[in-house]
């Protein structure tokens, strides 16, 4: 924590604030609880955001590679100043979406990081942060072997110590899984440019080379070949006819998405099922639509989990996924089978659920309706939807099963706007099987947005961590925001006052008190319990909201903090003011 203060201070101190970098708000080393207060962002990590965006693909390659500049710039001021970062990869970068569709990304947590000229740390003196430039030049000389991964050069791999090229190497395999759209995708020499532009291919081959003398020697040169692509030659794009892409993306962004056609080219079957197009896509694989001959006129959701592992996975799903085909409720996504089929390269994982089809003609969200409405929906459309998704969680908690995944992009919409939860326990069980044994296996399936404390810090769950997650559905609901909740692994009782009002009307105020609370002991046990609330709700005194805000409200000094999971100190406020 000391290492990484410095470090930051350094850059602040010799630069200035930067926006692409992570900026210090307030320290305390002296005494407990320890902590480091920096930059909050608002659509979280690169993961997160990622995964809220439903994968890669959706997210135009120009702002892709606007990342990669943006990170790269950030590197470039770090090894000025000779600080090596040594943890460059999407868990370190913060994403903020501007209201211009611009994005801005910012190079967090340097506790990992390296101060090659400690001439320069002496020179800075720290007095002011109670701990002296001694302390700090002992830490880096006691530092072990450095950690491998799939972002780590070859001769940090091989044992060697971290330099701005390391640096350079790791930038390389973030451009490149933000090329391919796939940012859990390891990179090999041999890895197949035949569907990459020549122009980013050589870029991404310069910046990785195995040979640090002969990659690209700055970050700034990276960041400059990034902003001067053009985008792909015409010739070199797929043919697009067939591939759907989102109404609001420019011409510019159309020609730019020239990634593998969500249609395939010749007939593609799955198990029993011939695949039509794919309709989304996320962190734990891609969904298709698809058919079976047995029943042509009927439409089907197949999940294709990746990477798959066969032996371990069929049989977590075949544990963990047995009780989902016995889960039947009109506004529940019926889950028809799951298995393992013979794929190109690997076997694939795959599970066949219900297709609903949305009042655009493909698939739908409530995420995408809180969009299409302007950010939040009128309090009765709000009761409505509520009512089906507690009324189908209700059967599922009798059963004793848990969600354990409630957010937007799994409540899935029909032509009439009517309201079915989709994927239970899915991505939970395929971490499971990916890591067995692992504590966090729970923790990767949820989504940190609307996940409860008890999941984030312990890794467990349970009918009222779902409580927890529908009372932050609720309130985005109803206003456009989340609350703001940020438990830790390294701190995980994270001291949560909730507000005196959640600035709903009263009834809904009195329900939302009774999810977004830290201990699952004062949270409804179950969503039937929230369901009797929500049906005996009044609402013919209700008032109108406040219109949601046009600009970002400046946040408080007790709002800014570290999405990624830095901060040690209490939360003392829950609601994030932005829209």
């Amino acid at each position: 924590l000391k290492k990484e203060i410095a470090l930051l201070q350094i850059i602040r101190d010799n630069l200035g604030e930067r926006p692409d970098i992570a900026r210090i708000y307030d320290v305390q080393t002296d005494r407990a609880p320890y902590y480091l207060e920096v930059d909050y962002s608002t659509d979280g990590t690169l993961e997160h955001w990622w995964e809220e965006k439903g994968g890669g693909k959706k997210i135009p390659l120009k702002r892709r590679l606007e990342v990669v500049a943006q990170i790269s710039e950030a590197l470039e001021a770090a090894h000025s100043l000779g600080i090596v970062h040594k943890a460059v990869q999407p868990s370190n970068i913060l994403i903020e979406e501007k209201k211009d569709q611009t994005t801005r990304a910012r190079l967090t947590d340097f506790g990992e990081g390296k101060l090659v000229d400690t001439a320069l740390l002496e020179e800075m003196g720290l007095s002011d942060l109670s701990f002296t430039t001694d302390e700090l030049l002992q830490i880096q000389e006691q530092e072990g072997a450095p950690s491998a991964s799939i972002y780590s050069a070859p001769e940090v791999a091989a044992g060697g110590t971290h330099t701005p090229q390391s640096d350079i190497y790791s930038l390389g395999v973030l451009l490149y899984q933000m090329t391919l759209g796939d940012i859990d995708l390891p990179i090999s020499e041999d890895w197949d440019r035949s569907d990459t532009d020549p122009t980013l291919a050589q870029i991404i081959q310069s910046a990785t080379h195995s040979d640090p003398k002969r990659r690209i020697q700055t970050s700034s040169e990276l960041a400059k070949a990034l902003r001067e692509f053009t985008g792909p030659a015409k010739q070199e794009a797929p043919e697009t006819k067939d591939r759907p892409i989102a109404e609001q993306e420019s011409e510019e962004e159309k020609t730019l998405a020239y990634e593998a056609e969500d249609t395939p080219q010749e007939e593609y079957t799955i198990g029993d099922y011939t695949v039509l197009r794919k309709i989304g896509e996320g962190g734990f694989g891609a969904v298709y639509l698809g058919k079976n001959p047995l029943t042509p006129d009927r439409h089907f959701a197949i999940k294709v989990f990746t990477p798959s592992e066969k032996d371990s996975l069929t049989s977590t799903l075949s544990d963990e996924l047995q009780h989902v085909l016995d889960l039947v409720h009109e506004y529940i996504v019926q889950v028809r089978g799951f298995g393992v089929a013979k794929g190109k390269k690997i076997d694939e994982s795959y599970l066949v659920m219900d297709y609903i089809e949305g009042p655009n003609g493909s698939s739908y969200n409530l995420k995408n309706y809180i969009v299409e409405k302007g950010g939040r929906l009128e309090e009765k459309e709000v009761r409505r939807i509520f009512l089906q998704i507690l009324s189908a969680l209700c059967s599922v908690h009798r059963k004793r099963i848990a969600h354990l995944d409630i957010k937007p992009q799994n409540i899935l919409m029909d032509k009439e706007y009517n309201a079915y939860v989709s994927d239970f326990g899915i991505s939970q069980a395929v971490h499971t099987a990916t890591m067995p044994g692992s504590t966090i296996a729970m923790v990767k399936g949820a989504t940190p947005a609307y996940a409860a404390f008890e999941q984030i810090a312990y890794g467990q769950g349970s009918r009222r961590s779902d409580i927890f997650s529908l009372g932050v559905l609720l309130l985005e609901c109803l206003t456009g925001r989340r609350p703001e909740t940020i438990p830790s692994s390294t701190n995980p009782r994270v001291e949560y006052a909730p507000p005196s009002s959640f600035g709903c009307n009263p009834g809904w105020d009195e329900i939302l008190k009774h999810c977004i609370v830290y201990d699952p002991d004062e949270r409804f046990e179950t969503a039937c319990e929230m369901l009797e609330q929500v049906q005996t709700l009044d609402l013919s005194q209700s008032k109108p909201l406040p219109a949601l805000a046009t600009g970002k409200a400046t946040a408080t000094p007790d709002e800014k903090s570290l999405a990624a999971g830095t901060i040690l100190s209490p939360v003392t406020r829950t609601l994030a003011r932005t829209t």
